[in-house]
């Protein structure tokens, strides 16, 4: 599922979030933490090299994984609360702040959606 604001009073417009949505008979959730990976992609503390990308902690160690093991990962309360403080630095600090254009958060295609 992928979400777009198209107006609103609290923040940048056109705003964009993409979510799994699952149907399991009568119980039907949002998949939320699969989705975190790309909400820190654009993080300084968050780096890529090819298949293969590295979390920074704040006491200087870095952490490897692949995009596959995200949800393992997850699973560690160190991985977890670093994530964590990157989407409130990357997502919602930057946004309070009305730190830069939203363009450089989403992909801003300037199409209108039924």
């Amino acid at each position: 599922m992928k979400a777009k604001i198209k107006k609103s009073r609290f923040g940048s417009d056109a705003r964009e979030c993409i979510f799994k949505i699952v149907w399991a008979g009568d119980d039907v959730k949002i998949q939320d933490e699969e989705s975190w990976l790309d909400a820190v992609k654009s993080s300084k503390h968050l780096t890529v090299s090819g298949s293969w990308y590295q979390l920074h902690y704040e006491d200087g160690t870095t952490e490897k994984f692949q995009k596959a093991h995200w949800m393992k990962k997850m699973e560690s309360e160190k991985f977890y609360n670093r994530v964590l403080q990157l989407i409130e630095e990357e997502v919602i600090l930057r946004f309070d702040k009305k730190d830069g254009e939203a363009s450089e958060f989403y992909d801003i295609d300037g199409e209108e959606e039924a």
